[in-house]
């Protein structure tokens, strides 16, 4: 089910019909908590589809109702973390950052990816590709605040000079452990890449995106090794990953996922609830696309000693 923004706010529901029940009956470990899977707060898009670029007034109105229903869902049950799975803005300005950050600044701690929104969408397009060089600047530091966590890997190298990132190599990607789950945060979608060299301020950047095919394989099978069951999270599990995607990629990425018996992946993109069932695409794994948080959509996932399960 997903959670609506508006009052009364744990009635308004809706039934993913039979997901929850598959994945509660196959799976059984022995975690106990609660996680929220979001995306698309998408500053400053609002709730009727329209985009006001430099007026954050609408989008902050609309978000707040949101951010303050996650806020009363963590007060009735504890929500351990987030995973908000990209477009955390409309174009990677800062002012929308910026403003995603003060208006979902929650009580639980999150993990953030990156969507088509964010840089895929801006190369060549904003001055310079600032706008996409701060959206993967904001996305280094987001990366390097996860460190500490349990078992934290991530498929990114980067040197810094005089406090500023000049090169970066790598696919973004990155994980943790919670309890007996290892959940894996692979942005955009897997295969997305992308070379910047610019000139900025009197400092030279390089960013070359890459595949994470390769890093991905590895990461699960060690979580596997470790005895963890297993949960991928992306933007787009479906039109730009396939579309950019050859079929080397696409048999590998399968063949990956059903060895590794991934649970369930969560995307989004496409601001409205969805499963995806596709066995040519992602093997046995359901794929659960959320609603975005600027329609105030967001699932509640419980992670019970019994099985998982999909609620409110």
């Amino acid at each position: 089910m997903f959670a609506k923004k508006t009052a009364p706010l744990i009635k308004r529901k809706k039934l993913i019909i039979g997901l929850a029940l598959a994945l509660t009956c196959s799976y059984v470990h022995a975690s106990e908590y609660r996680i929220a899977a979001m995306a698309d707060p998408q500053a400053f898009r609002t709730e009727s589809g329209s985009v006001h670029n430099w007026d954050e007034s609408r989008w902050e109105r609309e978000n707040k109702l949101t951010a303050e229903s996650l806020r009363i869902a963590n007060k009735q049950k504890t929500i351990k973390f987030g995973i908000i799975n990209g477009d955390i803005t409309e174009y990677g300005r800062t002012l929308s950052l910026d403003s995603s950050h003060k208006i979902y600044d929650l009580p639980f701690k999150t993990f953030t990816g990156l969507g088509n929104h964010d840089y895929a969408n801006n190369v060549g397009e904003c001055h310079k590709d600032i706008c996409d060089i701060d959206m993967l600047t904001y996305m280094h530091k987001h990366i390097e605040s996860k460190k500490n966590e349990s078992n934290f890997s991530n498929n990114l190298t980067w040197h810094y000079q005089h406090g500023h990132i000049v090169t970066s190599y790598g696919s973004l990607a990155y994980s943790w452990d919670d309890g007996d789950i290892h959940y894996v945060q692979l942005q955009n979608h897997p295969s997305y890449d992308v070379y910047l060299n610019k000139h900025l301020h009197n400092t030279k950047f390089e960013y070359k995106k890459t595949s994470l095919m390769v890093w991905l394989a590895d990461d699960l099978n060690k979580a596997r090794k470790r005895g963890k069951q297993i949960i991928l999270n992306m933007h787009n599990a479906d039109q730009n990953f396939l579309k950019n995607t050859n079929e080397t990629e696409k048999e590998f990425f399968k063949k990956i996922i059903n060895e590794n018996k991934i649970i369930v992946i969560y995307s989004d993109h496409y601001h409205g609830p969805w499963i995806i069932n596709n066995k040519d695409w992602f093997g046995d794994a359901p794929v659960r696309v959320s609603d975005s948080l600027f329609h105030g959509d967001y699932y509640l996932v419980d992670i019970p000693k019994s099985g998982l399960s999909t609620v409110s």
